[in-house]
């Protein structure tokens, strides 16, 4: 569970990350992706109960 400070949203996430590398080898930094899926999350509790 994830929650923004900026407003008090509160939702669960999925996320991935991977290392970002130049043609080397050498790290440049990370690469994240976060995507809400709260809704498909309460979806599937309500199908299940």
């Amino acid at each position: 569970m994830l929650r923004f400070a900026s407003d008090g949203y509160q939702g669960l996430f999925e996320t991935l990350k991977t290392p970002l590398k130049d043609r080397h080898g050498q790290l440049l930094g990370v690469l994240g992706i976060a995507r809400d899926i709260s809704a498909r999350k309460e979806a599937e509790d309500a199908s299940s109960a």
